[in-house]
């Protein structure tokens, strides 16, 4: 897969489609993938993107990304 390409999942015996976006990790060397589906909010201005994933009713995580990870998880997100 290409950097910043969206790909797809299909589970078997359901009509299941997971949405994911292929990086490249910004810290490490590699790529990481990114469920879209488990995003709950996103806020992207300045050139940084804010990604709240929702762990528990009661607690969430947030991610920052910049540069063109921002941009590609952005667009990808439609």
């Amino acid at each position: 897969m290409v950097s910043g390409e969206t790909f797809f999942i299909h589970l078997y015996k359901e009509a299941v489609t997971m949405r994911f976006v292929k990086l490249k990790d910004e810290e490490r060397t590699g790529d990481v993938a990114i469920n879209l589906d488990l995003v709950r909010e996103a806020h992207f201005g300045g050139g940084l993107l804010h990604l709240y994933f929702e762990r528990s009713s009661t607690a969430q995580d947030d991610v920052t990304f910049t540069g063109e990870n921002a941009q590609k998880i952005w667009a990808a997100m439609g």
